[in-house]
């Protein structure tokens, strides 16, 4: 019947038929080669697993002369014009019941949404810039599997959260725990840190009292703001994928200043998907 339709105009869908099988090894071909290629772009990427130390002062209330270590483990992979951080974390129930899925894309979304605000500039040579779009990457795995990665206990209620325990609805905690995974100390009551590079201890900012700046790392609540250091980990392994770089700097791209912002964003977002596919929530 297609044959004697009008959308046969002169044969042109027979002709397309034929070019189609005539060409199907073709076709064939390229597709397995996009993929060796994609294959061997993720192989290509770098393994961090770095440890890093943080000492807090005597004057904090909970972890007085506490010097706490972690290693820092993600994959980069710089892919066309963007750099990929992928974080992996092995999440599970602390209570042993099932994690649901629909709390991990929450973590997952809250998390990137607030993150993936930066961009990658790389000075090659004098006059000769080049700019990629910084994307993190959160990988929900089996808390059993042999890749790096964290192992995250998830609450459903729980007093203070840390890089080990996440609590359901916790938005901004989680937020700030994921900087601890690509690399940023804490930003208060501290009085040394350890293998963070470039990041040195500097009193008027690591050292204040918490819940007193504008920083996510002293702040997780709704005013906690990313700013460009909190990248400069990152920065500094982006090397290793960049072609003899003479600088590499992640500079935070305008918009939303903190997580609070990003939270109205979102919401202001879905209530307009909503009202687009005929909803009246308002």
């Amino acid at each position: 019947m297609w044959r004697n339709s009008s959308r046969n105009h002169d044969g042109a869908v027979e002709e397309l038929d034929k070019l189609i099988n005539g060409n199907a090894a073709t076709f064939n071909q390229a597709a397995l080669a996009a993929r060796l290629a994609q294959a061997r772009q993720n192989n290509a990427g770098v393994q961090v697993n770095q440890v890093v130390k943080q000492k807090f002062g005597n004057n904090d209330p909970d972890f007085a002369g506490v010097e706490f270590e972690w290693p820092v483990v993600f994959k980069i992979i710089k892919r066309g014009t963007v750099v990929e951080v992928k974080v992996s974390i092995g999440g599970s129930m602390s209570d042993g019941t099932y994690f649901p899925e629909e709390e991990k894309s929450a973590f997952r979304t809250h998390i990137l949404t607030a993150w993936n605000v930066a961009t990658v500039i790389v000075e090659e040579a004098p006059n000769r810039t080049r700019y990629y779009d910084l994307m993190f990457d959160l990988e929900w795995v089996d808390p059993g599997s042999p890749q790096p990665k964290y192992i995250v206990d998830v609450h459903k209620l729980h007093d203070r959260d840390n890089m080990r325990d996440w609590t359901f609805g916790n938005r901004e905690a989680c937020i700030h725990e994921f900087g601890h995974m690509i690399g940023c100390p804490d930003e208060y009551n501290t009085v040394s840190l350890q293998g963070f590079g470039q990041v040195i201890h500097d009193a008027a900012m690591y050292s204040q009292a918490g819940y007193t700046t504008n920083s996510i790392m002293n702040n997780p609540g709704s005013s906690g703001r990313i700013h460009d250091r909190h990248f400069s980990f990152v920065a500094r392994h982006c090397r290793q994928i960049m072609k003899a770089p003479t600088e590499i700097k992640i500079l935070r791209r305008t918009g939303p200043t903190d997580v609070e912002e990003v939270r109205q964003l979102m919401v202001a977002a879905a209530h307009g998907r909503r009202r687009a596919l005929g909803f009246d929530d308002d």
